[in-house]
């Protein structure tokens, strides 16, 4: 049976009405890929024109809108005609007219992607790039080297006095170079611009940590955060990631008579499940036990004013070292070395 395109409206409000093509039977809308009866075409007439310039827009508006009726109908009516190439070409096309941009926040956002914060500062600088609306059909190769190029002289995103670090231009790149990927697999573009661009190359740098006695500097340092203290203090204790410690429940707390207090997660960066075994002083940390799904620590984010509080924490503590959270990571190792013991570990100064 043909499909038959009728031109309709729909009241909207002040006066006006929408213009939509309804579709009988239904087609499949090329890029959502379901079943569908109308599109809307953006446009209103008047319900009841007033004067000459409302009736000339009705009639000006009318006759686009039934030109372009004329022309869906067309496509549908020829769409056998069309051989497997063009309808893939036809594809192609649809796709080419997507924003990059949105769909690069959407793909990092709704897949789960590890180290969100890293895509998201690659996503804001490329918008500083380019603006806000980048087609797939605008990129080539050209644009993919001019970001990398903006990039070796992009200021911080949160140091605006400051170059973006070597290692910062390293994972932003990469992210681009991700989407860039994840785009041509999925056939918005054609070309596998991200390996035709160079990498930026990361730097070496020495890893910071904490001793036992710096860390109990920091524990007895009053923070104006309370959870950015306490989930510090976990991650030294423990050697969680800044990812996994967001992103902790108190169902992943188990406790085994006789054997004390494990931690069952998986790893958000690398997907690995582990069953870890946590001390006693570990599990105060975590404060209050809540629900099998409310997060342990609530509203850790690493927004500006966060990561400012932590680093006058760190001074107020009056250690010199340059730490981040991640290095209280890599304290946890240092710890397991001095102390042989790290079960029944204890800073000293903790206080709940």
């Amino acid at each position: 049976m043909a499909t038959k395109v009728k031109l309709r409206q729909k009241p909207m409000a002040g006066g006006k009405e929408s213009l939509y093509l309804d579709f009988y039977p239904p087609i499949v809308n090329p890029q959502t890929g379901k079943s569908t009866r109308r599109e809307f075409l953006k446009l209103y007439v008047y319900s009841k024109p007033r004067t000459t310039l409302e009736r000339k827009h009705n009639t000006d508006t009318m006759l686009m809108a039934e030109q372009l009726r004329f022309k869906r109908e067309n496509m549908i009516l020829k769409e056998h005609l069309y051989t497997d190439i063009e309808r893939e070409q036809m594809k192609f096309l649809e796709k080419s007219k997507k924003n990059f941009l949105e769909y690069y926040e959407e793909t990092f956002r709704s897949r789960g992607l590890a180290n969100v914060y890293r895509h998201n500062g690659a996503l804001l600088l490329l918008k500083a790039y380019a603006g806000n609306c980048v087609r797939f059909a605008d990129m080539d190769l050209e644009f993919c080297e001019g970001f990398r190029k903006y990039l070796m002289s992009a200021k911080s995103l949160y140091q605006k006095d400051k170059i973006l670090a070597q290692n910062t231009k390293h994972h932003y790149m990469r992210s681009f170079k991700t989407m860039l990927l994840q785009a041509f697999k999925e056939g918005y573009i054609k070309e596998d611009f991200a390996h035709q661009i160079d990498s930026i190359p990361r730097e070496d740098s020495k890893r910071q940590f904490l001793n036992i006695d710096e860390l109990n500097k920091l524990a007895a340092t009053p923070c104006a955060i309370d959870v950015v203290k306490r989930a510090s203090l976990f991650s030294a204790l423990t050697g969680l990631r800044f990812s996994d410690v967001q992103a902790l429940t108190w169902g992943k707390l188990e406790y085994v008579k006789n054997l004390g207090y494990y931690i069952n997660f998986r790893q958000q960066k690398t997907g690995v499940v582990e069953r870890m075994p946590v001390s006693k002083q570990a599990v105060e940390l975590m404060g209050e036990p809540r629900g099998f799904d409310d997060v342990v620590f609530q509203n850790l984010n690493r927004f500006p004013h966060m990561r400012k509080m932590f680093r006058k924490w760190i001074s107020d503590a009056g250690i010199e070292k340059h730490i981040s959270f991640h290095c209280l990571r890599h304290s946890h190792l240092s710890l397991s070395l001095e102390t042989n013991d790290l079960q029944n570990l204890n800073l000293r100064q903790v206080t709940i």
